[in-house]
């Protein structure tokens, strides 16, 4: 059973009482309540000598929940027992739940909008190819036309001298090499 804690008039610490002692005082009007939980009277008067006995708290670390104890050290008994419980699951569910708000957002299929640009993600990022396959890039026709067709087209838009659109094109190391494996 749960002990009643108790000030006094000065809210300096008392020994915890009886929670009928302590009904007694509330009713004869000696107490009033400070606090619900825990459950804490203060006295109406100071005492001037009190005489304190020993406590001791004792704790029960758990994943889930962890035990609180208050334990009389003379007697051993129990003056005061709870259990705090953890948030650590709830915060865990409150963000899956975030999570998954905001995977169903992106996947969500709104067939109400019009397309912004429809091609814009293919002109933004260029395909990618793997550094394994380049060797059967570099000996493919297509690939050859295409390198031609960049240069003719830098021409015409960076200048005259097809050595300004080369000097530009053979700026990455990577095409470097590219280059002098097509030259030979």
């Amino acid at each position: 059973m749960s002990k009643v804690f108790v000030l006094d008039a000065t809210k300096h610490v008392l020994n915890p009482i009886h929670s009928g002692y302590a009904r007694l005082l509330l009713s004869t009007r000696k107490a009033s309540v400070l606090k619900y939980y825990p459950f804490t009277i203060i006295l109406k008067e100071t005492v001037e000598t009190p005489q304190l006995e020993p406590l001791r708290i004792k704790l029960d670390p758990g994943s889930k929940t962890t035990g609180l104890a208050l334990l009389n050290d003379a007697t051993g008994e129990v003056i005061f027992a709870a259990e705090i419980t953890h948030r650590g699951s709830d915060i865990k569910k409150a963000l899956d739940g975030r999570r998954s708000v905001r995977r169903g957002r992106r996947q969500r299929d709104t067939r109400y909008r019009k397309p912004r640009c429809a091609p814009r993600h293919a002109a933004m990022y260029l395909p990618r190819r793997g550094k394994e396959l380049e060797g059967r890039f570099l000996g493919h026709p297509s690939y050859l036309d295409l390198k031609s067709e960049g240069n003719r087209s830098m021409m015409g838009k960076r200048g005259t001298s097809r050595g300004v659109a080369d000097e530009w094109y053979l700026q990455d190391p990577h095409r470097m090499a590219k280059a002098r494996l097509l030259e030979l």
